[in-house]
This record gives structure tokens, C-alpha cells and sequence, in this order.
């Protein structure tokens, strides 16, 4: 691969953290759910707050498509690189993706999906979500994330008790696991929206792109160790001892592992053809570039 693709994969986390061509619309394939499960999972959705969520994630996908600009376009990409970023990253289509997953689960299993639908609409379940969404929204500021990484680090270097809670929590979600395949599978989604656009410089198999991939796993096991840790000291900071603990209780039960894993797979589909089409779309800005 040519110096001029070998650029620094910037993964989010959970996103992680999420197919469009850059400039035609896609409409996420809709299975065969009943309506019910549909309305419940969009109510599922309201109580979680998807929609802020998702626009803090555009957000983040705004800030990753500056720094594609400036390691692969040299920042020259302009208003219209922009333009194209902001339509990759569209709120509206990613949580289209989330709900279908959650409509899925719900079809499947709607008892488990009822509890969860209860834990969150109860007060710790809302104390929670709002936590969740300001601590994302503040860690795009890069004193805040430093400031959290120092406080994450130096809890974790004095043994103190809250790491135990914090890692119990997200062992019972399964989070760095999820996170770290997840990531990867982001990687290797770029590459190959990359390649599609057969651009000079970029002569690599499928097989040399996993390579690379799982070259990087160290790297992105490493960075997203410390951003999730980051991002649990700060978020889940106000809530009491037996708060977080009622959290991960709720966490380690079918229902919590149900609703955690239909999130995953949709954001995960949602990240996988974002990626695809960001790749597809940076090859193509380089290629306009070259000629």
C-alpha cells in the first residue's frame, strides 16, 4: 500500500463508533417485523434518547472526516468534502439502523425487550441515559478526554474501588470485546470502500487488507481500553456506588444482555457501511486530486 493510503485509522468507539455511495441515497433493508415490534422499539428508542445519541455521533463523524481531510486530502477538501461527510454521517439513516435491530429483538423476544423498555424509563434508567449522552457530547472536547484519560489512569495505577465497578460493568456488556471486533471491522470496511475506486497506490488483495487489519488490533485494543474507561469515569462519575451496581445487576440479565447486543449489531451494520462509503469517497477526493 503507497505512503499515501498508509494514513492513521481515527476508530470512534461504540462506536466505536458505523452504506451509502457518497452521492446517492440508500434505504436500510427492512425485514419482516410486525408492526407492534416496530412501535415498541421506537418507543424503546424515545426512552433511550437514540436521536441525541445519533446526532452526537454525526457529530463525532464531522470530526473524523476533518482529520481524513487533513491526513489524506492534505486539508484541501473543502465545503464539498464537508458536504459529503455530513451526508455519510446522517443521523436519521443510523438510527434507522438501530431501531430495525431493536425491532428484531423485540419480535423475538418481547418480554425481555418490556424489561428493558422498564428499566429505562425509570428514573436511574433516565439518570443513566442522560449521564451517557452529555459524557459523549464532552468527550469530543479534547480537554475533557485528556482530563478524563488522567483521572481513568491514575484511578486505575491506586487500585481504586470504582475501577472493580467500572470493569464489572463493562465485562457484563461485554464492551472492549465488542468494541475492539467492531473497530476492526470498521478498518477493513474502509479499505475495501477504498478499493473499490481502484485509486494508484492502493494495490492490495482482500487478504493483505485483513493483514493490515489485525496488524492494527494491538493498537486499537490499547486505544479503546482507555477511551472506554475515559468515557465510564467520567459518564457514570455522579451515580453512587449502588447505583452503578443496580446498573450492571440489570447489565448481567437476559434482558440487559438482550437489549446490549441488538444495539451492537445495529450500530455495527450502521458503522460497517459508513465506513465503506467514507473509504469509497476519500479514494474518489484523491483520485479528483490526482487528475
Amino acid at each position: 500500500m503507497g505512503n499515501r493510503f498508509g494514513t492513521r485509522m481515527i476508530l470512534a468507539s461504540l462506536a466505536v463508533s458505523l452504506s451509502l455511495a457518497a452521492s446517492a441515497p440508500v434505504v436500510v433493508a427492512q425485514t419482516a417485523v410486525p408492526a407492534e415490534a416496530q412501535a415498541q422499539a421506537a418507543t424503546l428508542a424515545d426512552t433511550m434518547r437514540l436521536a441525541e445519541l445519533m446526532a452526537v455521533m454525526q457529530d463525532e463523524g464531522g470530526d473524523y472526516g476533518a482529520s481524513i481531510d487533513t491526513d489524506m486530502l492534505g486539508g484541501s477538501g473543502g465545503a464539498r468534502w464537508q458536504e459529503t461527510v455530513a451526508r455519510i454521517y446522517d443521523a436519521e439513516r443510523m438510527q434507522a439502523h438501530a431501531v430495525e435491530a431493536l425491532a428484531r429483538a423485540v419480535a423475538e423476544d418481547p418480554g425481555a425487550m418490556a424489561e428493558a423498555q422498564a428499566f429505562f424509563a425509570s428514573p436511574l434508567g433516565q439518570k443513566v441515559v442522560d449521564l451517557e449522552i452529555s459524557a459523549r457530547k464532552a468527550m469530543m472536547e479534547d480537554s475533557v478526554k485528556d482530563a478524563a484519560e488522567l483521572t481513568s489512569a491514575r484511578m486505575q495505577a491506586d487500585g481504586a474501588p470504582r475501577i472493580d465497578l467500572l470493569r464489572r460493568y463493562a465485562e457484563a456488556n461485554d464492551l472492549l470485546e465488542r468494541n475492539v471486533a467492531g473497530a476492526m471491522s470498521v478498518s477493513l470496511a474502509f479499505f475495501k470502500g477504498m478499493a473499490s475506486q481502484n485509486p494508484q497506490g492502493l494495490d492490495m488483495s482482500e487478504a493483505d487488507m485483513l493483514s493490515s487489519v489485525y496488524g492494527q488490533e494491538p493498537q486499537i485494543r490499547e486505544d479503546t481500553t482507555v477511551w472506554l474507561y475515559s468515557f465510564m469515569v467520567l459518564a457514570y462519575e455522579p451515580l453512587s456506588d449502588a447505583e452503578l451496581e443496580a446498573y450492571t445487576a440489570f447489565s448481567e440479565t437476559p434482558a440487559g444482555q438482550r437489549i446490549n447486543a441488538a444495539l451492537f449489531d445495529g450500530f455495527d451494520k450502521a458503522f460497517e457501511a459508513i465506513s465503506t462509503e467514507l473509504g469509497s469517497a476519500a479514494a474518489l477526493a484523491v483520485i479528483g486530486q490526482e487528475i
